[in-house]
């Protein structure tokens, strides 16, 4: 579960958050989470499992490259997936 507050708005408990097509990736949505890296263009810092620098939190899209296209966010995501999946499978 991950804490969000945009701006003006309350907090949200939430599972996952979408960056919207064309959008600049917000710093507000995720002020709070200190650990969050981040690269140029302030896009987060992901390893090749997508996941960022805070472990648990994965990424994909536009807020990890300037590609804005969404067949690339849907591969990214498989990437996450998987990389979840096994890390969940491991633990059992």
């Amino acid at each position: 579960m991950l804490q969000i507050q945009l701006e003006k708005q309350k907090r949200l408990n939430v599972h996952l958050a979408y960056v919207e097509l064309g959008l600049r990736v917000s710093h507000t949505a995720v002020k709070h989470l200190k650990n969050l890296k981040r690269v140029r263009g302030g896009r987060f810092l992901i390893n090749r499992h997508q996941q960022t620098s805070i472990p648990g939190l994965y990424a994909v899209g536009d807020c990890t490259n300037s590609l804005a296209q969404v067949s690339v966010a849907a591969g990214e995501a498989a990437i996450a997936a998987t990389d979840i999946h096994n890390r969940l499978f491991a633990k059992h």
